[in-house]
């Protein structure tokens, strides 16, 4: 959008609402490598004038094939195939997040992302204040959190919020740090930025939930830039990493080309080391063990040897 004068000489720039901005993040969520935040190679805003249609809505869509029930449903038990992992800290069952009718045998399928999502906010107990990030973490606002009362925090100032809302329900003036449209629950509070990082480096968040580009059998993740990309910034992912008291990273398992997420080391610049404590990917949830990763839970359809095989690191099965 063009830059105007304005009295005085000074230059205004007319504030963009969320669905124009929703266009240029990016599609999916998870730091891609196609998908760098700052306009690198392959950004979805590159060559396009205008945002898709329904692009903040994205995420609220299910998979092709799948009824809106289906996209969120959850199973009491593993579908054949598929191992259950357990191991000390669960303060509940582990459930297993699988599309109503569902193949048992075939080809894999995994979770989709907001099955990841879901998944992962499992963990998040009962009067915790839960960081969310920029892009598939974001989902877990979605999640069914039952009678815990868990505050979702977000960078921006958005204290308290809860789900996506849908196109015609939406406050375009309310947003979370994806620049998604949000509801809020009760006791929500808008804050200033600074009171918000306030909140984060005062230690009082219990966990956050970040993408990443990878992440490291000793813990380590990379999230704010891409291989030899110009520029980027690390924002505010140095003070959640420092300041929270846990770090959850939720990503796709590989790269578009393959390449596994979960590796022995970083090979792009780390944002911090040693701190995070789980992992939720399309395959399962995985936990950083120093010389590889322990296995939690797999997804639906993805047997250990699968998830080995696509995977720079050994596994482990247990906590």
């Amino acid at each position: 959008m063009s830059p105007s004068s304005a009295p005085g000489g000074r230059i205004w720039r007319a504030t963009c609402n969320s669905a124009w901005r929703s266009g240029f993040l990016p599609a999916d969520g998870d730091g891609g490598e196609a998908h760098h935040r700052r306009g690198g190679r392959g950004h979805p805003a590159r060559g396009r004038a205008r945002p898709r249609p329904g692009a903040s809505l994205r995420h609220l869509r299910p998979a092709p094939g799948e009824g809106a029930a289906g996209a969120r449903g959850v199973v009491d038990r593993p579908a054949a195939g598929a191992r259950e992992m357990s191991g000390s800290g669960l303060s509940r069952p582990i459930q297993a997040f699988a599309p109503e009718g569902a193949p048992a045998t075939g080809r894999p399928t995994g979770w989709d992302r907001q099955q990841m999502a879901d998944r992962l906010a499992q963990e998040s107990q009962d009067g915790w204040i839960v960081n969310l990030g920029v892009g598939i973490p974001t989902l877990c606002s979605n999640t069914d959190i039952g009678d815990r009362d868990i505050l979702y925090h977000a960078e921006n100032g958005v204290i308290g919020y809860g789900p996506v809302l849908p196109a015609g329900e939406e406050d375009l003036h309310l947003v979370n740090a994806g620049g998604q449209n949000v509801s809020l629950r009760p006791g929500a509070a808008i804050v200033h930025h600074a009171d918000s990082f306030g909140i984060i480096r005062s230690g009082r968040i219990d966990v956050t939930v970040m993408g990443a580009y990878e992440v490291s059998a000793g813990g380590d993740f990379a999230n704010w830039k891409v291989g030899k990309a110009k520029g980027g910034g690390i924002g505010g992912a140095m003070d959640l990493a420092a300041c929270a008291k846990r770090v959850f990273i939720i990503l796709e398992h590989t790269t578009r080309k393959g390449e596994p997420r979960l590796v022995p080391r970083c090979s792009l610049p780390v944002t911090a080391r040693g701190v995070v404590t789980l992992v939720a990917t399309d395959y399962g949830l995985f936990a950083p063990a120093g010389e590889g990763f322990a296995v939690r839970e797999l997804a639906p359809g993805i047997t250990f040897e699968a998830a080995q095989a696509a995977t720079g690191a050994p596994l482990t099965e247990g906590r």
